[in-house]
């Protein structure tokens, strides 16, 4: 049985094999970092699938040209491909940090081909050779074609459930491609005595795995110095899960935090929001509400805590869960000092329990009534996040809201993003709730808005700041400024038909990324 892995067609099929694995896991990794730079999951998967498959058929073609010398040639292509594919994200990474998205997402286009016409001309030198050494080619073809759908299988399983969330997108690529290097360095013994110049291949398979390995071991560390450019201020927090990319920053008085690249909040001013989000909510709520008895309030999102902190001021409040997908968004609101000198240890209050999922699904799966419901998730600026603003998912909430419950959706910004504001109005709207608007200035974020509804009528005259609530700028006499709107930012636009968001028709991401796309 050994003997026969030991026939150099199967050591063949085995590096077929390998390198489809690897392929893909390449894929993968730079669709995942070009969403990153373009904010549009669909749009980077798509140009990294649409990329990798023409540059494959132009590899194909191309490598008719190589006639001679075909395992010198599979050989040399591995180790191509092993350090460009294990630079790229690093380099990409790299030309973000210094140069912009623009001319990044040139090179994640380039290294998406490169790396696809390199795939393209191994396979059909994989097939010759196995024919040459007396495989029929409906056998080679049939053999090579099952290690590249097989392989293809497994290094996308790979990625999305070990590589990515144990080693992050640099130290894959590293990793991936020292595979890539190694199979060929194996080879340069398996067929020591038929290549040519056997000894220099050998001493440059031994050179290309000690670099990649150094890039292993630091590109990290690298990477890091490199995200230090993208902020003004120092970044005490560097953290990557399997969902996003942690950043924190500290200026004096003003720690930051970032969730792929994005701004969450600022210490010298999340007041504003956080004060907006939650009080003249619970103003109307406790003004609608008839009965005496404690509230049990629901957060969507805000997992660093300070919803929560704004709405422990109320003793009337008896039990908040919170639902945020990334466990270690809440560990750092947990135990982090510069999260909790600003969340006040919120998260450890025994009134609120806190749940790790997909906030759609937990609504799916909930079925407990709720006095109040907080939405304060990202911004719909992918697929992913769009399901999270669709009519589906507010349908969820409705039902899922006390008849006479109150709900707050942060709803993006009515200036610069006036479209998909009022189009997350319209879709909470369609749901069946009954809902006006609201937005604040934000000196970090500019004017924010959000959207609150009801499933009785309400008057906007009737929200009020309650007693309870310790504000550092919401005052009594501000509240129907709140819910006035200019001509440039109200719904009327001239020319534009809005439509609800559905998670069929997914509208608002586009109008979002649009809007956004020059701020």
């Amino acid at each position: 049985m050994l003997q026969q892995w030991k026939k150099p067609t199967n050591l063949l099929y085995i590096s077929s094999f390998v390198v489809s694995v690897c392929g893909i896991i390449y894929q993968m990794m730079l669709g995942a970092a070009g969403s990153y730079l373009m904010g549009s999951s669909i749009l980077s998967y798509a140009i990294a699938v649409g990329g990798s498959l023409s540059g494959m058929g132009v590899g194909s073609m191309l490598s008719e040209y190589l006639r001679r010398h075909l395992v010198n040639r599979i050989i040399g292509i591995e180790y191509m491909i092993g350090p460009v594919g294990a630079s790229s994200t690093l380099f990409i990474y790299m030309m973000f940090s210094t140069v912009g998205s623009d001319t990044a997402s040139v090179f994640f286009c380039l290294f998406i081909f490169f790396l696809g016409c390199l795939t393209g001309m191994e396979l059909p030198i994989l097939m010759r050779e196995a024919e040459r050494r007396g495989d029929e080619l409906k056998k080679s073809a049939a053999r090579t074609l099952f290690s590249d759908y097989a392989g293809s299988l497994i290094g996308t399983l790979g990625f999305a459930l070990l590589l990515s969330p144990w080693l992050g997108f640099i130290q894959t690529a590293f990793f991936v491609g020292i595979i890539n290097v190694a199979v060929a360095f194996w080879l340069t013994f398996a067929f020591k005595k038929e290549i040519h110049k056997p000894r220099r291949a050998q001493v440059i398979g031994g050179v290309l795995l000690v670099l990649l390995g150094f890039g292993f071991v630091f590109g990290n560390s690298y990477a890091q110095v490199l995200e230090q450019q993208l902020y003004q201020s120092p970044v005490v927090i560097n953290e990557e899960t399997r969902y996003q990319r942690i950043i924190g920053t500290q200026a004096p008085g003003d720690f930051r935090l970032y969730l792929n690249g994005n701004l969450q909040f600022a210490e010298s001013d999340e007041h504003r929001y956080h004060e907006t989000l939650v009080h003249p909510g619970m103003g109307l709520l406790q003004q609608k509400r008839q009965e005496n008895g404690g509230l049990d309030v629901l957060i969507l999102g805000g997992g660093d805590g300070l919803a929560v902190r704004e709405l422990l001021t109320y003793d009337a409040v008896e039990s908040i869960k919170l639902v945020d997908l990334d466990p270690k968004v809440t560990e750092l609101a947990r135990n982090n000092h510069h999260l909790t000198d600003i969340n006040e240890h919120s998260l450890e209050d025994e009134r609120v329990s806190i749940v790790h999922g997909d906030a759609f699904n937990y609504l799916k799966e909930d079925n407990t009534t709720y006095d109040y419901i907080l939405s304060d998730l990202p911004d719909p600026n992918t697929l992913e996040l769009n399901k999270l603003y669709t009519r589906e998912m507010y349908g969820l909430m409705y039902e899922r809201l006390a008849p006479h419950g109150v709900a707050v959706v942060q709803s993006t910004s009515p200036v610069f993003s006036r479209k998909a504001y009022w189009t997350i109005s319209e879709t909470i709207e369609g749901a069946g709730f009954f809902v006006d608007n609201l937005h604040i200035n934000v000196p970090s974020f500019g004017n924010w808005g959000f959207t609150m509804a009801a499933k009785q009528p309400f008057d906007p005259a009737d929200v009020s700041i309650p007693g309870a609530a310790h504000t550092e700028y919401l005052q009594e006499g501000m509240l129907p400024g709140l819910f006035t709107f200019g001509k440039d930012e109200n719904a009327e636009i001239e020319g534009f038909s809005y439509q609800e968001n559905t998670i069929n028709q997914p509208i608002l991401t586009k109008l979002y990324n649009d809007a956004w796309r020059y701020y």
